[in-house]
């Protein structure tokens, strides 16, 4: 109970202090009784705990990241997006102040790395560089499995495109993609065409349209990767290939060893004015280019998502990363996570469709 006589007494003395001076204001307080002390000290207790877990909690926002950050590979190191994810990781690093990682978990279609990044923590430290097999694997279900689906994972920014060209190898009866058709329709399953990824990649998709759309019959040589393929070429072991970067043949194409007969990009490149892309030729493959998004696993916090994605954004505009760009044949090609989703779209129409076709074709391996 409080001491109310008490306190109408210590009033009634208050009354006679000056307004203002420090007697009146000790005396106000010592006018309280030591029950509602306690309530006011608990008020203000409870304010502060309540001030301190707030400050925390934002705190804990505005510091991330205050741990190095993990770029996943989907394919080996050494290659062209492996190139492009190291060139990026460079610039973020500086606009985040953390270290910036690049790790490859190849194999599989790039689905052990999807696979990896779905069951991670959903935390922001870890982001992958996704293309259409690996985001949307249901697609492709009918040539594997896949460990698990696009519900797990969520775009945050879309990244960059290399661009894909049709190398041939040097002393090939024909000079054009053109030719080559031509000499593939007189010369039914003679021609050996190197694919350089697995069934239902969206690059094997885009050779298996120029196929059809062509009309044309050849021998298919399945590879583990573009390297594998580039020596076969080298060697004169196949006569065209697919699924090729333009700068890992660039050099090659320079010198002679091989020719460039056409590119998969909506225009010609500036470093390789000379090659054509397969629709100034006649024929448009139809399959969108292949992007390179970046996807966390589904639940990591917005705020963190916003953080990754504006990193990646100053990065693409920065002159260091431009200049790396144009020597690594790296098309920088930034995409919100509207733009993202809208090709999602379009590339589950298109490749589910491809996808259908190819099924019904009589299985050659």
């Amino acid at each position: 109970m409080i001491d109310t006589v008490g306190v109408h007494d210590r009033a009634t003395r208050l009354d006679r202090l000056p307004a203002n001076s420090i007697e009146r204001r000790g005396a106000a307080f010592s006018a309280i009784g030591p029950a509602a002390r306690r309530s006011s000290f608990g008020l203000v207790a409870l304010g502060a705990a309540a001030f301190a877990l707030w400050a925390g909690t934002v705190g804990a926002q505005e510091s991330f990241p205050s741990k190095p950050v993990t770029l996943l590979n989907p394919l080996p190191a050494g290659g062209g997006v492996d190139t492009a994810m190291r060139g990026l990781a460079k610039e973020m690093a500086a606009i985040l102040g953390q270290p910036v990682l690049v790790e490859s978990r190849p194999g599989a279609g790039g689905t052990i790395a999807g696979e990896f990044l779905a069951k991670a923590k959903p935390d922001g430290y870890l982001m992958g560089l996704l293309q259409s097999t690996q985001a949307i694997p249901e697609i492709y279900a009918e040539f594997q499995k896949p460990p698990y689906s696009s519900a797990e994972i969520s775009p945050v920014v879309r990244y960059m495109s290399l661009v894909y060209a049709m190398p041939s190898r040097a002393g090939a009866p024909w000079k054009s993609f053109s030719e080559m058709i031509a000499y593939a329709k007189a010369n039914p399953n003679k021609v050996r065409w190197g694919r350089t990824v697995g069934l239902g990649h969206p690059l094997h998709l885009v050779s298996y349209s120029l196929m059809k759309k062509a009309g044309i019959q050849v021998i298919e040589v399945p590879f583990k990767g573009a390297a594998d393929a580039i020596t076969a070429l080298l060697g004169g072991h196949i006569d065209v290939a697919f699924g090729v970067s333009t700068t890992a043949i660039a050099g090659h194409v320079a010198a002679g060893r091989m020719m460039a007969l056409a590119i998969h990009n909506p225009a010609r490149l500036p470093e390789m004015p000379d090659v054509p892309t397969f629709k100034e030729q006649g024929i448009d493959p139809g399959v969108p280019p292949v992007y390179n998004t970046f996807f966390v696993p589904k639940g990591t916090p917005p705020a963190a998502v916003k953080v990754l994605h504006d990193a990646v954004k100053k990065a693409i505009e920065t002159p260091a990363l431009k200049e790396f760009a144009a020597k690594n044949g790296i098309l920088l090609y930034y995409g919100s996570e509207a733009d993202v989703a809208q090709e999602l779209k379009q590339d589950r129409e298109v490749s589910s469709a491809l996808v259908a076709q190819i099924l019904k074709e009589p299985k050659k391996e």
